[in-house]
């Protein structure tokens, strides 16, 4: 296949060299100016197009951008409204903790506490060597 297509280039090649001889100055002028004429017809068609890709891209990447910051703009709102709603259930509970600590009963409740802590489940620490048992166990400790 290479050596079919250089053969047609070579013998287009000469037919194209053949007929630009066969021309007469005139017509060499007339053909040139087609040629040029072509040539530019094309560039700023290839301008144009770039052109327009280059506004639909820009198009593509200016949405992109503002969808971005709206989508910011959502999630900054959603975290704001998420904050907002715990601090406002913390502030509650930080205002009923202050509301039972500030109660008439509070050292009432505080004196019932203290005397069951003081009935019969306690030892006096008076008795014995003063230590504090951690674990108590039936066997004596070993020195």
């Amino acid at each position: 296949m290479g050596k079919k297509f250089l053969a047609g280039l070579a013998f287009g090649g000469a037919a194209a060299y053949v007929a630009w001889q066969s021309l007469t100055p005139a017509q060499k002028e007339e053909l040139k100016a087609k040629v040029t004429d072509r040539a530019y017809d094309l560039m700023d068609f290839l301008t144009d197009y770039s052109l327009n890709a280059l506004d639909i891209v820009d198009g593509f990447t200016q949405d992109y951008s503002e969808k971005a910051a709206n989508r910011f703009q959502d999630l900054k709102a959603t975290v704001k409204d998420t904050t907002d709603k715990v601090t406002e259930t913390v502030n509650d509970k930080v205002s009923q903790v202050s509301q039972q600590f500030s109660a008439n009963d509070f050292d009432e409740e505080i004196a019932d506490i203290r005397s069951a802590l003081a009935g019969e489940n306690t030892k006096d620490v008076s008795e014995g060597d003063g230590d504090i048992i951690i674990d108590q166990t039936d066997e004596e400790p070993t020195e």
